[in-house]
């Protein structure tokens, strides 16, 4: 699989891309990424087109995991990819 949206940081992992599970963009698409280099440790980022503006990001220390959002999905992701 390979990201719908332009995303410019070589450090980042790209995680896979999800249907837009919080209504942030509205039937849309979101690439999922993991950080390691995030100042409180990984940071998960969700790109949503290819403007420079066009992410969201949190820590995942940050991240509720009994929640069902895209960042728990991104979360999950790292996680399976080896990142704890």
């Amino acid at each position: 699989m390979k990201p719908l949206f332009l995303h410019d940081c070589e450090r980042c992992k790209f995680l896979g891309t999800v249907t837009d599970l919080d209504s942030f963009v509205l039937g849309g698409w979101i690439d999922l990424y993991v950080c390691v280099k995030g100042t409180l440790g990984p940071t998960l980022i969700g790109r949503y087109g290819h403007e420079g503006f066009e992410y969201t990001s949190c820590p995942a220390i940050m991240v509720d995991d009994s929640r069902k959002d895209t960042m728990a999905v991104a979360k999950i992701l790292a996680e399976m990819s080896g990142l704890k």
